[in-house]
């Protein structure tokens, strides 16, 4: 198992990883704004090679006031053999080695499944309120 840092010719795999899990946005998800988000924060996006191929990828955010993971997704042939465990450490590796202290991470809150498998990663709940994503069209 290898890690390295997203580049322009994952695009199709990494769309696919999350056209299978249900997370693709075509607002969010195209080929242009991934290439934005390394080209502004090269190491935002991790991927993870078994066998020659990109089984999974996990997304990380920094913007000098928090720090976060998110859209962690595994090749569902792939799931249950420790590869996301080992993605988000090193992702949160890589976070640490440059000064961060903490991160916070989003799960979609009908997910109790993720939200279970991220508290055995160690990841608390910081408040009993339920935080909800807003978002508008611009």
């Amino acid at each position: 198992m290898q890690f390295r840092f997203y580049t322009e010719q994952d695009y199709e795999t990494v769309a696919g990883f999350f056209k299978q899990s249900g997370q693709y946005d075509p607002t969010w998800d195209t080929a242009e704004n991934l290439k934005e988000k390394i080209t502004r924060f090269p190491t935002s996006i991790i991927v993870c090679i078994e066998g020659g191929e990109v089984v999974a990828s996990v997304f990380t955010m920094e913007d000098g006031w928090g720090t976060f993971i998110y859209r962690l997704v595994v090749r569902p042939d792939m799931q249950k053999q420790g590869i996301g465990r080992a993605l988000m450490a090193f992702a949160e590796m890589t976070l640490k080695q440059k000064g961060k202290k903490e991160v916070a991470i989003f799960v979609h809150d009908t997910r109790q499944d993720l939200l279970e498998w991220y508290a055995d990663q160690g990841y608390l709940f910081d408040d009993p309120k339920s935080y909800r994503s807003l978002f508008k069209k611009l």
